[in-house]
């Protein structure tokens, strides 16, 4: 009989349980914050503009400040990517730093030597491509010095950028909790209390990237001298190989002119020997030849001498042609 009762007193609690369980109204789960990065902004912005159940004006305000609050997401992860570029530069400095100063240690590098059996086309392409390096060198150099006034102008900037960057912050921070307003929806309020979120972490991270910077200058206060020092080395060492290329190239042109002068004096004693007709236009070619290499003073004019030299040759094998012709003639002719 004692069991029965027992039995009877644990339903009697259960029903009761349920009965006041079922007369309690039932709480919605509060919503996960959505996550602070622009990924996810870009999925509730997007779920937001496909929601079917929104009515127009909802939809385009909460979108509104969802956009706002997406493109200050973006901001702090750029600023994120940036604070840590800075720490990469700081942790790198001595490393590069001893780099530099093990070579400038070693041994001097000398200008390359020029092989003799050189041609002037080989010496020429070399001679280009040395010029495009000096010129990248020289830019190098002129980067490096710009970059240590921009240090100097930063430097004394971002003191005052941290400073406003946190007074930003506070003044944020000390504002009320952002409350639903009068016939707010739901979505503009989760809307505004991200966009509250968002710009709270941009200025936070841009303080982190300020503070990261200047201290990626102090780490790296003694690399940029030594990069600077460097760039005029390769500088220097680079103008010393233009020049001996240069020279080179101005020792083959001028061989090449004293050639092509040789060869037009050969020319004007075989038209000698040939006929007196082609001795006066020989002499001519010959003094033009030997002109354009006693008075060589540059590139160009030896350049020209060649030229020259080679529309010799073809006028004065026209000039045979012709003149075989009109010996056939005369000597058809009976005449002289």
């Amino acid at each position: 009989m004692r069991y029965v009762r027992w039995i009877a007193l644990v339903l009697l609690l259960t029903l009761t349980t349920a009965a006041l369980g079922q007369g309690r109204p039932q709480v919605p789960p509060t919503p996960q914050p959505t996550e602070l990065t622009s990924k996810a902004i870009q999925s509730k912005l997007d779920s937001l503009q496909a929601s079917p159940d929104l009515e127009e004006s909802v939809r385009t305000e909460a979108s509104e400040i969802l956009s706002k609050a997406l493109e200050q997401a973006q901001r702090a992860e750029s600023l994120a990517a940036e604070a840590e570029q800075f720490r990469n530069m700081a942790a790198a400095a001595q490393t590069q730093l001893k780099a530099i100063q093990n070579e400038a240690n070693a041994q001097p590098e000398k200008p390359e030597t020029i092989p003799q059996d050189a041609t002037l086309q080989q010496v020429e392409q070399s001679l280009a491509q040395a010029t495009s390096d000096l010129a990248t060198a020289r830019q190098t150099l002129t980067d490096l010095q710009a970059e240590e006034a921009r240090r100097l102008d930063r430097r004394a900037a971002i003191p005052e950028q941290i400073s406003s960057a946190r007074k930003r912050l506070g003044d944020l921070q000390a504002e009320p909790v952002i409350q639903a307003r009068e016939g707010e929806s739901a979505s503009s309020l989760e809307a505004r209390q991200l966009l509250r979120r968002a710009t709270e972490l941009e200025i936070q991270r841009e303080i982190e990237s300020l503070e990261a910077e200047l201290a990626s200058y102090d780490a790296r206060r003694d690399l940029l001298p030594a990069k600077r020092d460097q760039a005029r080395q390769r500088v220097s060492l680079i103008e010393s190989q233009v020049n001996v290329l240069q020279a080179a190239a101005k020792e083959r042109r001028e061989a090449e002119a004293q050639l092509a002068a040789q060869e037009a004096m050969r020319q004007k004693t075989e038209a000698a020997r040939q006929h007196p007709v082609l001795q006066a236009y020989a002499e001519e070619t010959a003094e033009r030849a030997t002109d354009r290499v006693s008075g060589q003073r540059g590139a160009t004019r030896v350049d020209e001498a060649t030229s020259e030299a080679s529309k010799v040759q073809a006028e004065m094998s026209l000039w045979r042609s012709q003149f075989a012709s009109i010996q056939r003639r005369l000597d058809a002719a009976g005449l002289n």
